[in-house]
């Protein structure tokens, strides 16, 4: 009787449901923020036990409206000789799911008869790499002459656009609601942390962030394989947006004692399946240049497209939307010329109000098509990010951003102690959070603004 009741001991206490959930979760001006730490498994976990309220709602009635089920479980049966992905990616999905299920969050899918499971998120985020789909999105960086004049003195600023469907007729904003930020702060040896501004379920970069400041931000190309080559296989491949992380979550993925975009570059070498660009950007350190995009096709290899490459445009600034204009000759495209005419007006003259309404111009308005789910603005010198989201109440583009500071959402400052909190015993301060400052992330060269409240603003 005294074994059985030590073995039963033993499997509850290795039960995912009394596993300890390194994370936490605040909101500021409409946005979620969700902070998670540890290794890659208790990362996923504190990710999935946050998340679980949202994740039923997002596939039923989003991924699974535009994907049947049978073409859903056609591409997970695909994904195993298609795709691979990094250990820590796999580690962090499966906690993903055992902190979704401890959380106690209904998963079950009705449509497939069955609860989530991580094959699911495996193909969730390859999204960008199987659809033929045009998801648009638009980008644009400006640095040196053309920001000299501003409050930016020089340094490099990008605004963003991410542009997705709707899906869903009766719930159009569903999807672009549910924008939250996602801060990681991997304990493990040989990674930095890293901002995410994503979705439920989305453990890819599709916008992101890392301590040392580089950027990188993803578009869908639309230089497409043919289709009989969608089902050749020379893989297997890595997802876009692994590939993305890897490269900014690494502390020094190519070994050159820095953190810099040429990791995210590296780490996006011969991985990539369809066509995909990718807009990263650095604190700007002459000569080296700050920004560049890196236009890839699984067939085609792939090029560095720097500013000095576009005459319309550079060579201080650099536009991207969803055109290869180096890998290919590129395709005409109203958004590109949108933002060629607005360099031309302004004289190439650039501040961060001028930045946040450029994107206006290049902004999807079609509930049934496509429209902008998200508008972004990061400046590399006090590393702040100014943030947008459509909802009910409007577009993106059409609000003023919420400003965060990267270090601020990657190390909080504690509360002043004021000995008011305290327990009755004083046995402990309730004032003091832990920041963590043990973890693996220090070193990356770069110092930011810790103040997200105040700072630059648009309008």
């Amino acid at each position: 009787m005294r074994r059985l009741f030590l073995l039963l001991l033993i499997v509850a206490l290795a039960s995912p449901a009394l596993a300890q959930v390194n994370g936490e979760t605040y909101e500021k001006e409409g946005f979620t923020i969700i902070r998670v730490w540890g290794s890659h498994y208790e990362m996923g976990f504190a990710e999935g036990h946050f998340i679980a309220p949202k994740l039923k709602d997002l596939i039923e009635k989003y991924v699974l409206q535009q994907i049947p089920p049978l073409f859903w479980n056609a591409a997970r049966a695909a994904y195993p000789t298609l795709f691979t992905e990094p250990s820590e990616i796999q580690e962090e999905l499966r906690g993903f799911i055992d902190g979704a299920v401890a959380s106690g969050e209904d998963i079950y899918l009705e449509p497939l008869g069955r609860n989530v499971d991580i094959l699911d998120l495996k193909v969730a985020n390859t999204i960008a790499d199987l659809s033929t789909v045009d998801y648009f999105c638009s980008s644009f960086s400006a640095f040196g002459e053309a920001t000299q004049d501003s409050e930016l003195d020089g340094a490099l600023a990008i605004s963003r656009n991410l542009d997705w469907a709707a899906w869903n007729d009766e719930d159009p904003f569903l999807l672009s609601r549910d924008t939250f930020i996602l801060v990681r702060r991997p304990s493990e040896p040989g990674y930095q942390p890293t901002v995410a501004i994503t979705y439920p379920g989305f453990v890819g970069c599709l916008s992101c962030i890392n301590q040392a400041g580089v950027g990188a931000f993803m578009n869908q190309g639309n230089n497409d394989l043919p289709q009989f080559l969608r089902i050749w296989n020379d893989g297997p491949y890595v997802p876009v947006v692994y590939a993305v992380r890897e490269g900014l979550e690494s502390a020094d993925f190519n070994g050159d004692m820095i953190s810099t975009a040429d990791d995210v570059i590296e780490a996006l070498q011969d991985k990539f399946y369809g066509t995909n660009l990718v807009h990263i950007v650095e604190p700007y350190q002459a000569p080296a240049g700050p920004a560049g995009v890196m236009e890839m096709q699984t067939l085609a290899g792939y090029t560095i497209r720097m500013p000095e490459d576009d005459a319309d445009i550079g060579p201080w600034r650099l536009g991207l939307t969803n055109q290869s204009r180096k890998l290919f000759p590129p395709d005409p495209c109203w958004r590109y010329d949108a933002i060629v005419q607005n360099v031309q007006s302004r004289s190439g003259r650039y501040d961060l109000d001028a930045m946040w309404e450029i994107m206006g111009l290049v902004a999807l308005y079609d509930l049934e098509q496509g429209y902008t789910n998200q508008t972004m603005l990061y400046r590399t010198d006090t590393l702040e990010l100014g943030l947008a989201k459509t909802d009910d109440e409007g577009f993106s583009v059409e609000k003023q951003p919420v400003w965060f500071g990267i270090e601020d959402l990657i190390n909080p400052t504690p509360p002043v102690d004021d000995d008011t909190m305290d327990d009755a015993d004083d046995s402990e301060d309730d004032d003091s959070e832990p920041t963590d400052d043990d973890d693996n992330d220090e070193g990356n060269g770069n110092s930011a603004s810790d103040d997200d409240d105040e700072g630059n603003c648009c309008g």
